[in-house]
């Protein structure tokens, strides 16, 4: 061992903290803190395990009880500072654990290929060029690893996704055990054969995912596309009908309010109004809903129907001015699925009197705004920014907010959702007026 000035102590324990500082951030993008930590606790914690890691590194034989005091450290962090079951704890410290134990290990047989280069633990230059190398391929199996739990968890079947994971888990399992048998190259070529096998197992494992990651990708958005044009077309023909319907309630409504004026100087003759007036504030409450635009008008409408038939506090303010650019298709899709998942959230609210939803439209130049405001019983769940349908079949589902976040990026918006307190708010801008 070289270990023989302070400054080398020093060098080795912040070296080590960088490698530590990498699994821990892993973890933190992984999983995410819990509500009440902040980032700067994480880094205090990184930084003192970073330490006590490079001085465990430091002592090596010395130190027999290394490797299980590491995993307790680690499952501690996992467990008090991150916001994930207990299953992915488990899963993504190990995960990272065998990350860094495995590149540390790798690295340390490279001498035994390259003649030139000296034992790693020979000399100062040996530990830094060992870290030198240890910590980029760490980081790029880390980054590949979080691309697996975040994207590819959303496009990959189940299974696939579990594969990826466990293929990678075994591949640097078995050279782990191999150490720890003592099984190592004893010469030259076969330190060049064990490598090239380690790294050829890697490389194959790192294309093939990313090669069915993208297949999966294409066919999954293809699909999507699809379901989207199917529930547009479905949705136009469902809104033109509506509209005619509407036509047809309006005109017979208007003759209907008529009727009842004569009624009512009839009943007032034999002072009886009472049931008229009743059924005119039942006729009020029914009423239809005029926002200057006849597809919103069809859409928003039939929403409130449905609002009242669930006990929902359905209100709507403002209205659409002429000059909309946006297609019918488009507009049909944005309105009804904004309002169709407010009411979803709001309906699961148990206390019928706390049941609302809230739309106001609004105009600023060549933008549209809208509002949307609505209470929720269970807190949306996201995924690398991305809400995540709590349903059964999560494929047929999501595709409401899915269609939205295009049509928004088609008319060069921009969209704001924020929950809190049991409320959710979507702010949308999208530049369709002329």
């Amino acid at each position: 061992m070289f270990y023989e000035s302070a400054i080398e102590y020093v060098i080795t324990i912040l070296i080590t903290s960088m490698e530590i500082g990498l699994m821990v951030f892993f973890w933190y993008k992984a999983m995410g803190l819990k509500k009440h930590f902040k980032p700067v606790h994480l880094v205090l914690v990184s930084f003192l395990y970073g330490l006590i890691f490079g001085i465990l590194f430091i002592l090596q034989e010395r130190a027999p009880w290394r490797a299980p005091l590491t995993l307790l450290i680690s499952v501690f962090i996992a467990f008090i500072f991150f916001d994930k079951s207990i299953a992915e704890k488990l899963l993504n410290t190990v995960i990272g654990l065998i990350v860094l134990t495995f590149c540390g290990n790798l690295v340390q047989v490279i001498p035994s290929v390259f003649s030139t280069i000296p034992s790693l633990f020979d000399t100062l230059t040996g530990l830094i060029l060992f870290y030198l190398i240890a910590l980029p391929l760490e980081s790029v199996l880390y980054l590949t690893i979080l691309h697996i739990i975040k994207k590819g968890r959303l496009y990959l079947p189940p299974k696939y996704w579990i594969a990826a994971i466990i293929s990678f888990s075994l591949i640097s399992a078995c050279y782990i055990m191999l150490l720890i048998f003592d099984v190592v190259p004893e010469t030259k070529q076969q330190a060049v054969l064990f490598t090239a096998a380690l790294l050829g197992l890697l490389l194959l494992w790192f294309v093939l995912y990313f090669a069915f990651y993208f297949v999966c990708c294409y066919y999954t958005k293809l699909n999507e596309m699809n379901l989207i044009a199917m529930q547009n077309e479905m949705l136009e023909k469902y809104v033109l009908q509506k509209q005619e319907s509407d036509r047809m309630i309006r005109l017979l409504s208007h003759d209907l309010k008529h009727n009842l004026l004569q009624l009512k100087a009839l009943a007032g003759e034999n002072g009886d109004v009472d049931m008229i007036t009743e059924y005119e504030d039942m006729m009020a409450m029914h009423s239809m809903l005029n926002v200057g635009n006849d597809i919103a008008n069809a859409v928003i409408n039939e929403k409130r129907r449905y609002a009242l038939c669930n006990h929902i506090d359905f209100q709507v303010a403002g209205g659409f001015s002429g000059g909309l650019t946006i297609t019918r298709i488009d507009f049909c899709s944005l309105l009804g699925n904004l309002l169709d998942n407010a009411l979803e959230a709001a309906e699961q609210v148990e206390d019928r009197s706390l049941r609302k939803v809230s739309l106001k439209i609004g105009r600023k130049d060549h933008q549209l705004l809208l509002f949307l405001e609505n209470d929720y019983a269970v807190e949306p769940e996201l995924n690398s920014g991305a809400f995540i349908s709590r349903k059964k079949n999560r494929g047929l589902h999501g595709i409401g907010t899915l269609s939205v976040n295009n049509i928004v990026e088609k008319y060069d918006g921009v969209i704001e959702n924020t929950f809190h307190d049991h409320i959710f708010k979507s702010s949308l801008m999208l530049r369709c007026y002329e």
